[in-house]
């Protein structure tokens, strides 16, 4: 800055900042694309989210190939997700599958480090789309139950 006191040479210290901001800086110039970062992807908003969830310029659009089910939805990885346990369920005894109940959140960081880092995995990624039917619960919804199904203690 113009009222700084010259330097005639960076400390040891402020290098290796530099450098370890320079580094994680050219490790997340691929995800303006879609590329997928491993390492922080959890942390963020979920690519749901996103404006551009198949990366900047792309024109895939969110047409998706496969017929989804009444009141179902394209989760993450385009695994068909529920999110009403009765409907899910109802859906699960016409297709005769099992079900899997996955308790989650929209704020819960180990819920979409799960999503990323397991159900990505090519040996679950095939169980989750062809032999359960995965109902996706979430705990933090705000919205309110109809009055039949509200208890106080």
């Amino acid at each position: 800055m113009p009222h700084d006191s010259p330097l005639t040479h960076i400390s040891v210290g402020r290098l290796l900042f530099g450098l370890l901001v320079l580094t994680f800086t050219i490790y997340l110039i691929p995800g303006l694309w879609g590329a997928p970062l491993k390492l922080i992807n959890a942390f963020p908003p979920s690519i749901e989210y996103s404006e551009s969830p198949f990366g900047v310029g792309s024109s895939r659009g969110n047409a998706s190939t496969t017929v989804l089910p009444d009141d179902a939805k394209s989760g993450p990885h385009g695994i068909v997700v529920f999110e009403d346990y009765d409907k899910g369920l109802a859906y699960a005894k016409s297709v005769n599958k099992p079900i899997m109940l996955d308790f989650t959140g929209y704020a819960c960081v180990n819920c979409r480090k799960m999503e990323n880092n397991v159900w990505s995995d090519p040996k679950i990624l095939p169980i989750l789309n062809n032999e359960v039917v995965l109902i996706s619960l979430y705990v933090d919804d705000k919205r309110d139950l109809p009055k039949n199904q509200q208890f106080v203690f």
